[in-house]
């Protein structure tokens, strides 16, 4: 990372604290919020159609709300946008042209899922560096195209992400302290570290005491969380902060 780099804000599934996560009304909050980034859940559905989901698509007889409950019927897109599920070029149409990024986590481990993933950003006219893949395996780092990647992978395989040249790492807010540990020791790979918090079993829950001290870490340069206004509205003083740590550690 560089000395002054700063903390970069990602919307786990949007501003998923305030709005059903994955949905349109949670990605705008997030950008109104003045986020840096959007994390999403890729899904396809049976006709190849890319939704915004985070559970797999269950075939029930009964109907069901994707946002409180991830077992729904049917299994085309057709069936699945009325249900509520967010088609990913309507996320891509939303943020084209503006200051944005999206993190898409790929929750389909296919290794040429990427491909499928770019050639949506490229027939919505959405700039490549706008988006970040999130890949679950390194098979699929070979299919990444001109995209940055993001390792949504085990903390043991850190290293061999970085070393075929990935962009950033996502680290569990538990493995926070073993990153101190193997930076003091100088065996930490060189590369980016976004941290997804996670609090009571919630993935993407925080406070802003919590929050506070992984902003202030200076291996850090980006969190994942559902309440985004935990940091932005705090994020000068956190600013000020973290760049006196920075001078006093580089």
């Amino acid at each position: 990372m560089r000395k002054n780099e700063k903390v970069s804000i990602i919307g786990h599934r949007g501003f998923s604290s305030r709005h059903a996560g994955n949905s349109m009304w949670a990605f705008r909050a997030a950008l109104e919020a003045g986020v840096d980034a959007v994390e999403t859940d890729l899904r396809e559905s049976c006709d190849g159609v890319l939704l915004c989901a985070h559970y797999p698509f269950h075939v029930s007889s009964v109907p069901r709300n994707p946002f409180t409950n991830p077992f729904v019927s049917g299994s085309t897109s057709q069936t699945l946008e009325k249900l509520g599920y967010v088609p990913f070029s309507d996320l891509l149409d939303f943020v084209r042209g503006q200051d944005i990024r999206i993190l898409c986590d790929l929750k389909v481990r296919e290794p040429q899922f990427p491909r499928r993933v770019l050639d949506q950003v490229g027939k919505s006219n959405v700039d490549t560096a706008q988006i970040i893949l999130g890949v679950r395996n390194m098979a699929q780092m070979e299919h990444r195209g001109p995209a940055k990647t993001l390792g949504f992978l085990p903390y043991k395989d850190m290293r061999e992400f970085f070393n075929r040249q990935g962009d950033i790492f996502r680290v569990w807010e538990k493995n926070v302290p073993r990153l101190n540990v193997d930076g003091e020791k100088g065996v930490l790979p060189q590369g980016r570290i976004w941290v997804m918090t996670k609090m009571l079993g919630i993935t993407g829950k925080s406070t802003q005491e919590r929050l506070s001290v992984i902003y202030k870490n200076p291996r850090v340069t980006g969190i994942l969380l559902n309440d985004v206004g935990l940091i932005v509205d705090n994020k000068p003083a956190l600013d000020s902060a973290r760049a006196e740590i920075l001078a006093n550690t580089f």
